[in-house]
């Protein structure tokens, strides 16, 4: 939950990312290593479907955008992340269903 008027004060939904997720990139723009083990632990979990695959692909050919676009957390933040990343994998509140 957040507040309304913050969102769109923050920044909100870029237009690039108009269903889900948006939010979190808003909120964490993770360094290149863990950034990848989490796209990489998404790649494993989505169903293999021709949606998700199209979707993937999507999101492959985004990667100059993506790249362009980041802005890296400070050190002290990151930090924080890494503790909450293996209770995330685990959760199964977080997996995709097909």
């Amino acid at each position: 939950m957040l507040r309304a008027d913050a969102f769109p004060a923050a920044g909100g939904s870029h237009p690039r990312l108009w269903l889900g997720g948006e939010e979190e990139l808003l909120t964490v723009r993770r360094p290149a290593g863990p950034a990848l083990r989490r796209t990489l632990h998404l790649a494993r979990a989505v169903p293999r479907d021709t949606v998700s695959l199209r979707a993937f692909a999507q999101a492959a050919a985004a990667w100059p955008w993506v790249l362009r676009e980041r802005r890296v957390l400070p050190a002290q933040v990151e930090a924080r992340m890494r503790v909450l990343e293996e209770a995330q994998r685990r959760s199964s509140a977080r997996r995709y269903v097909g």
